[in-house]
């Protein structure tokens, strides 16, 4: 059995304990709630630190930390790591690592982590959800970058790769006009999630972008109602009415 590392706690000046780029963006609200609790309850768990040429980088707990500085405490208990040799692949696995137990890490997450290493599909992603942000949720941007509908693995292994950036950025572009003439409640994120998905296997993917525009502005306008929801439900709704559409708009052509 390999040696078990135990880190060693110290009582550290919260002024020297620096943030580390690929770590998460803290959490207002959830600053907010270890505010309360170290009210409350008058205590609060060590943060954990990696000491690197002689200063100190927060690794979990970077909330508990703001908290902490809120209640105008200078002096926090740490759990200080001195193993790691500081590089930033090394450091991001052991960031992830130690907060899988808190709250766990959404695509946005990764997706901050891994721009801070200026890896550019990580960085455009970042700027496109900034962007659009307030139409379409993170999943259905991703979805329309690598044509995963829900699994991203890859993404959070620092190996996300775009299909046609030049189509996705259209792609985003056009669902955020639909959603903002309609509504993300006629338009639901796991329904424009699959029209991405299923979009992006086409061969002519400006062709049926523009069927699909027509076919849900024709859906939602007649009937006003949301587009059918759940895989199934939509991909039949694609299947017969974005694809009947397509074939006639080509025989017309």
């Amino acid at each position: 059995m390999n040696q078990i590392k135990i880190a060693k706690t110290e009582l550290l000046n919260s002024n020297i304990i620096e943030t580390i780029s690929g770590n998460r963006m803290t959490n207002k609200p959830h600053i907010q709630k270890m505010y309360s609790l170290i009210g409350k309850f008058g205590f609060a768990d060590t943060i954990k630190v990696v000491k690197h040429k002689k200063k100190y980088y927060v690794l979990e707990g970077q909330n508990r930390l703001e908290a902490l500085k809120q209640h105008k405490i200078d002096t926090v208990p740490c759990s200080v790591i001195d193993w790691i040799d500081g590089t930033f692949v090394d450091l991001q696995k052991f960031i992830i690592s130690l907060n899988a137990h808190n709250r766990k890490w959404d695509l946005a997450d990764y997706i901050h982590s891994y721009s801070s290493n200026e890896i550019r599909e990580y960085l455009w992603l970042k700027k496109q959800i900034a962007t659009y942000g307030k139409e379409l949720s993170t999943g259905v941007i991703v979805t329309c970058y690598n044509g995963v509908m829900r699994s991203q693995n890859a993404l959070k292994e620092g190996k996300l790769s775009f299909i046609d950036e030049t189509f996705s950025d259209n792609l985003v572009y056009q669902f955020s006009i639909l959603v903002k003439r309609f509504s993300k409640k006629q338009l639901p994120a796991q329904v424009l999630r699959q029209a991405a998905y299923l979009i992006l296997k086409k061969d002519d993917l400006y062709g049926y972008l523009k069927t699909f525009r027509l076919a849900v502005m024709n859906h939602l306008t007649v009937s006003k109602e949301p587009l059918p929801d759940g895989d199934e439900a939509f991909k039949y709704w694609f299947d017969n009415v974005v694809e009947e559409l397509y074939t006639m708009r080509n025989d017309n052509n």
